[in-house]
């Protein structure tokens, strides 16, 4: 019995409907997970480069699931931003160091560039 190569060309009609539509949902959903970090970051970016200044104080904290290097911890702050007379609350995401968990607490102020437009927080160093 001779084995024989086989070519996407000679894949039954069906066979390979079925792995292009396999491939295609493993791009669409590869771009999805890392689109939704990237723009995040990048939108995070824009805020503190041409938002407005405030304060916020921490109402909660958890943890993303995150990590680099078992180093660095994501977290999300539930934020109550203070700027202007104006209170809102909003949410911002940040890779934390280990040895600055403590620095962070429910109750402490912070302080956040926003976009008042959008209420998109980041929170600066």
């Amino acid at each position: 019995m001779a084995i024989q190569a086989m070519t996407l060309a000679g894949l039954p009609k069906n066979m390979a409907l079925f792995l292009g539509i396999t491939i295609g949902l493993a791009i669409i959903s590869t771009a999805l997970l890392v689109g939704s970090s990237v723009v995040g970051w990048l939108i995070g970016r824009v805020v503190l480069a041409r938002g407005e200044s405030g304060t916020a104080r921490i109402l909660a904290i958890q943890p993303t699931g995150t990590r680099v290097n078992n180093y660095y911890y994501g977290m999300r702050f539930t934020l109550e931003v203070q700027s202007f007379g104006e209170t809102f609350q909003s949410h911002a995401e940040r890779l934390v160091p280990m040895h600055d968990m403590m620095k962070y607490q429910i109750g402490m102020t912070v302080n956040v560039k926003y976009d008042p437009m959008t209420k998109t927080v980041a929170m600066v160093d």
